[in-house]
């Protein structure tokens, strides 16, 4: 299929195609890729497998080619789609993924500016999850993956955080990197909230270890306490791949459903959305997707990350098991309390994270990155790359 030469030709490159219906970071990166879809083209490279003939795969490949975007898998060498298209910038989904593919970009196409999304910083959320466990292993772990992600960082030519104050962290790390930031998306899609007051949700795929814990401790922590105050108080919990240590909670007052098609019909039966995360990075989907449906919210500082939540102004903000059972007992008797922070979420969604204004942030990044200065591969680290990745599918 050929590029159009009368628009901005852009290679975009992550693990799988966008399941945008499963997670934040690919809702997220849909999101992005429609908007760029409009004034750019657009050659998409997955690294995983697209299946073909099966159904999920060709819903979101189909989502993509109405975009009227490129499509490649891993069946493909990146080396060849880069021989055969010249792109004027390329966009990395994840550090991990950059390191595979940023130096072939640079040694095929060396004028080619490279952005990496950072979808979130992975050594942040590492060493969120060593100060809950304070195991030895996480500690080394989290070291390891930020000394491997700033090394990344610093041979792309941009980097894309999601919130602003993950942007100031980067910096404080390497004041050699251009960092712009594109939040999480949300349209509003307000309705009526379910009549009963004693339904709260849970929504998060868990492929994502953080939701484990948060649910795991919401269940042994805090759920209890509020069933006393509230006997007929139910926990609705969505998301991909639960496992058994989820699927044990199963219980009259807990209902655990898995993935569900669409979210409407479940925001629309639940009264409050609960985050009880307790480490992480990044903007929390759930959070602003929740917002943006007229749900209140109850999260944690590390769920509200990013997001300039105000405790009892336009979320409710609680660390401890007491705190958080409180925060939702009083939301569900407070309907005062509960009508002033769902109308102040649902502007303060719309002022973060509405399209018109991401849409603007995105045109100028692109702008920006055609006429950047690039940042060139050293000689060291393309000897290095080639030795060790020249017999693999990037290059086959």
């Amino acid at each position: 299929m050929g590029i159009s030469k009368n628009k901005t030709k852009l290679l975009v490159i992550a693990p799988s195609l966008p399941r945008y219906d499963r997670n934040s970071g690919d809702h997220r990166l849909f999101k992005i890729l429609s908007i760029l879809s409009q004034t750019n083209k657009i050659t998409y490279y997955s690294l995983g497998d697209i299946r073909e003939g099966v159904v999920e795969e060709e819903r979101y490949r189909s989502a993509l080619e109405n975009l009227d975007i490129t499509i490649y898998n891993k069946d493909h060498s990146l080396f060849n789609i880069l021989k055969m298209h010249e792109f004027d910038a390329a966009i990395i989904e994840f550090y991990d993924v950059a390191g595979y593919c940023l130096p072939v970009i640079k040694i095929v196409q060396s004028n080619c500016p490279v952005i990496i999304d950072s979808v979130d910083l992975h050594y942040r959320r590492a060493f969120m999850k060593y100060s809950v466990t304070k195991s030895g292993d996480d500690y080394d772990n989290a070291n390891k993956i930020k000394e491997n992600e700033i090394k990344i960082y610093e041979m792309a030519d941009m980097v894309i955080t999601v919130t602003d104050e993950e942007a100031y962290l980067l910096r404080e790390e390497s004041k050699k990197l251009r960092i712009r930031t594109i939040p999480n998306i949300h349209e509003l899609q307000i309705q009526n909230g379910s009549s009963d007051k004693h339904n709260l949700l849970f929504v998060g795929g868990f492929s994502h270890e953080p939701n484990i814990d948060a649910v795991s401790w919401f269940c042994d922590e805090i759920f209890p306490d509020i069933l006393n105050e509230i006997p007929n108080a139910k926990l609705t919990v969505v998301g991909s791949d639960p496992p058994d240590q989820i699927l044990n909670y199963r219980s009259d007052s807990i209902i655990i459903l898995g993935y569900v098609p669409s979210l409407a019909p479940i925001f629309r039966e639940n009264y409050i959305s609960i985050a009880p995360l307790r480490y992480g990075a990044g903007m929390k989907g759930k959070i602003g997707e929740a917002m943006a449906y007229g749900l209140p919210v109850v999260t944690t500082h590390i769920g509200a990350q990013g997001m300039d939540l105000v405790h009892r102004v336009n979320a409710m903000v609680s660390d401890s098991p007491s705190d958080f059972s409180i925060s939702v007992i009083e939301l569900i008797k407070n309907d005062t309390l509960y009508n002033s922070i769902r109308q102040n979420a649902t502007q303060h969604v719309t002022n973060i994270s509405g399209v018109e204004s991401i849409t603007k942030i995105i045109n100028s990044i692109i702008d920006e990155i055609k006429n950047v200065n690039i940042n060139p591969l050293p000689l060291a680290h393309k000897v290095k790359f080639l030795t060790r990745y020249m017999k693999t599918k990037l290059f086959a």
